[in-house]
């Protein structure tokens, strides 16, 4: 999915760690051995998720042609890896504009969006003025900025200097378009069940 980092210092610094990772990173068939995931998919199955993920190629393809056209920097990446499959190279740009379809739509692809900011409140109102509300990431030493960026940033999880998954047995939930209700913990079970009001005289 694609993310939107804001970054306050060290902008070379982050391009150039974000590059290096995008070099790693193992691009292939499920079932080859050198990949960690195999799902089996069958019939009509394959059909809807290859003409699912052909929109969905289309649509990062336009959204980065249109952000580049209208003064976006493209970085790392913006192509589609080899002519075979579904796969998007690793992709990072900047100075997009905030009505942009990568800044307004959601896009499931190796995206990451860098803005650069100096003032505080200016970053947290762009951060919650998205329609998107599943999860952010702060990476910053300041406790005072963990403990406010946790408080004021509106998403289902804020994770502070890392991107590990959520625990399980807590709950977890997208929030805004992200969602409706939550995965994990026993507000998990709360979806399946269905609450009945009985009246006796």
């Amino acid at each position: 999915m694609a993310e939107i980092t804001y970054v306050n210092t060290g902008r070379a610094r982050v391009i150039v760690r974000i590059e290096d990772d995008s070099q790693i990173a193992l691009i292939g068939e499920g079932t080859t051995p050198h990949t960690s995931v195999y799902i089996p998919l069958v019939g009509s199955i394959i059909d809807r998720l290859g003409n699912t993920a052909e929109r969905e190629q289309g649509f990062i393809e336009e959204s980065l042609v249109c952000d580049v056209k209208n003064g976006s920097n493209l970085i790392h990446g913006g192509n589609r890896h080899k002519d075979k499959g579904f796969f998007w190279e690793p992709t990072l740009i900047e100075n997009i504009n905030e009505e942009a379809k990568m800044m307004t739509e959601e896009i499931f692809g190796p995206i990451l969006a860098l803005f650069k900011f100096t003032d505080y409140d200016d970053v947290i109102e762009k951060a919650n003025s998205l329609n998107y509300g599943l999860a952010s990431y702060v990476y910053t030493t300041s406790k005072a900025l963990q403990e406010k960026m946790a408080r004021e940033i509106i998403a289902g999880g804020v994770s502070i200097n890392t991107a590990s998954p959520m625990h399980p047995e807590i709950p977890y939930g997208g929030i805004k378009e992200s969602g409706i209700g939550y995965e994990g913990g026993v507000d998990a079970i709360y979806s399946f069940l269905h609450k009945k009001n009985i009246n006796i005289v």
